[in-house]
């Protein structure tokens, strides 16, 4: 199965998991990796860490929104590197880059697991609504943003956004 990943990565360990647990499954191909809320590449230099350490090679990672598309804000959580490699050194890029790796791997095929906010995603919309048309596949995305969580009010957490997106498809 094919699986592009849109994460927060670094601020909590479920993203971690989730990572380990994709580059673990025989059944997995990573088609791509975009990180969110990630100001100057921290997170996408993580990732490129977690990916040389687990001798990953081949897969595509891109750092995109660097705040909310809604808020303005940045991460919620501390960035905290207490406990990463040493050689974990940031990897700024262009949002542009991001959003056509998130768009190509759609176009693939891939289903978008996004873990964390879904800015990279509502940006990769917006951006097709103006300029390509609708994003195809939109009904393969998966989100386990809040999946645990029972802290968002009704309506406004990542998984309910999920739930709409099936339920519309």
């Amino acid at each position: 199965m094919r699986v592009h990943l849109d994460t927060d990565l670094g601020s909590t360990v479920d993203d971690l998991a989730a990572l380990l647990m994709l580059l673990g499954a025989d059944d997995v191909e990573l088609t791509g990796i975009t990180t969110c809320l990630d100001p100057g590449g921290q997170r996408a230099g993580l990732v490129r860490s977690v990916l040389a350490t687990t001798r990953t090679d081949g897969v595509p990672v891109a750092a995109g929104a660097e705040e909310s598309m809604t808020s303005g804000a940045g991460p919620r959580r501390p960035f905290d590197t207490v406990g990463w490699p040493e050689g974990a050194v940031p990897a700024p890029g262009d949002l542009e880059v991001a959003l056509g790796l998130l768009r190509a791997s759609i176009v693939a095929g891939a289903m978008v697991l996004a873990i964390g906010p879904l800015t990279n995603l509502a940006l990769l919309a917006s951006v097709a609504r103006c300029h390509d048309g609708p994003v195809p596949d939109a009904g393969s995305v998966s989100s386990a943003a809040s999946a645990a969580s029972t802290s968002d009010p009704p309506g406004t957490s990542s998984r309910s956004a999920a739930r709409k997106q099936r339920s519309s498809s």
